[in-house]
C-alpha cells in the first residue's frame, strides 16, 4: 500500500471512531441546551480537522454577535472549518439533514433547513426568527460549490432575513492551500466527485491549510446590493480581478 493510501486509511479509521463517539452522544444531547450541543459539535469539528491534518488560519474582523454570515462554498470541509471557529446555525438543504451520520450530527449541533422549491419562504422565516433571537446564521449564498479559484453569483433572496431582522451581513472567504501556498485543487467538491471521494482525497494528503478571513459587518436595506457587495468582497480576497462563474 502506498504512503498516501496508508495515510488516508489511517485517517478514515480515526474519523470513523470519532463519528461513532459522536453518534453515541447524540441521543442524550437531544434534550440538552443548544449551547451544550453546539459545544460538542464544535469539539467534533476541531478534532476532525486535526485528524485530517488541516490547519486553520483566521484573520480579519471578529464575528459579529448577531449577523448573517455569508461566504464562498468550496468543499465538504467548509462546515468543519466554520463549525470549529464560529458559533452559529447553518442553513443547509433539507436532504443533507436526513443523511445517515452526517445528518444526525448536523441536527444535534443545530441547523436550519431549506426545502427544494417552495421551501425558501419557510427558511427565510426561520432565519428571521433566529436572527431576532440573537443567533448567528451561516449561509452559503452560491447555493452550490465552486472550484476554489472563482466565486459564483450570490443569490440575494435569503439576504432579506438580515434586513428584516435589523442585523448586519458579515462576509467570509475560505481559501485552501497546500504546503507550498498554492491553491489545493484536490479539495473542491465539484463535478462527479462523491462525498466519500472528496473526503478521501483530503485524507490522503499530508498537509493542508485553510485561510478563513472575515470582513467588517455591513448593513443595508436592499438585498440585491448586500449580495453583490458581499460577493465582490469575497472575490477580491479569493482571486482579485476574476470574473463571476
Amino acid at each position: 500500500m502506498s504512503g498516501r493510501r496508508l495515510l488516508g486509511a489511517w485517517r478514515f479509521g480515526l474519523l470513523a471512531c470519532l463519528a461513532l463517539v459522536a453518534l453515541l452522544l447524540c441521543p442524550p444531547l437531544r434534550a440538552s441546551p443548544w449551547s451544550v450541543r453546539h459545544a460538542v459539535a464544535r469539539w467534533f469539528c476541531a478534532i476532525s480537522l486535526a485528524v485530517l491534518g488541516i490547519r486553520v488560519r483566521q484573520s480579519g474582523a471578529r464575528p459579529a454577535a448577531r449577523c448573517l454570515l455569508v461566504g464562498n462554498h468550496i468543499a465538504v470541509l467548509d462546515g468543519l472549518v466554520l463549525g470549529a471557529r464560529v458559533r452559529g446555525l447553518f442553513l443547509v438543504k433539507a436532504e443533507l439533514g436526513r443523511w445517515p451520520v452526517i445528518g444526525w450530527l448536523l441536527t444535534t449541533g443545530g441547523i436550519l433547513t431549506l426545502e427544494r422549491g417552495a421551501g425558501a419562504a419557510a427558511a427565510l422565516e426561520r432565519m428571521r426568527e433566529a436572527l431576532r433571537d440573537g443567533q448567528r446564521v451561516i449561509l452559503f449564498p452560491e447555493a452550490t460549490t465552486s472550484d476554489g479559484r472563482r466565486v459564483r453569483r450570490f443569490q440575494p433572496r435569503l439576504f432579506q432575513a438580515a434586513i428584516d431582522a435589523g442585523c448586519p451581513v458579515q462576509s467570509f472567504c475560505l481559501k485552501y492551500q497546500d504546503s507550498a501556498g498554492r491553491p489545493a485543487d484536490w479539495v473542491p467538491y465539484t463535478g462527479d466527485t462523491t462525498f466519500i471521494g472528496s473526503l478521501w482525497r483530503v485524507a490522503a494528503r499530508p498537509r493542508l491549510a485553510v485561510d478563513l478571513q472575515l470582513a467588517e459587518p455591513a448593513v443595508g436595506t436592499d438585498r440585491q446590493t448586500l449580495a453583490r457587495e458581499s460577493e465582490n468582497w469575497v472575490r477580491s480576497v479569493l482571486a482579485p480581478g476574476s470574473e463571476p462563474v
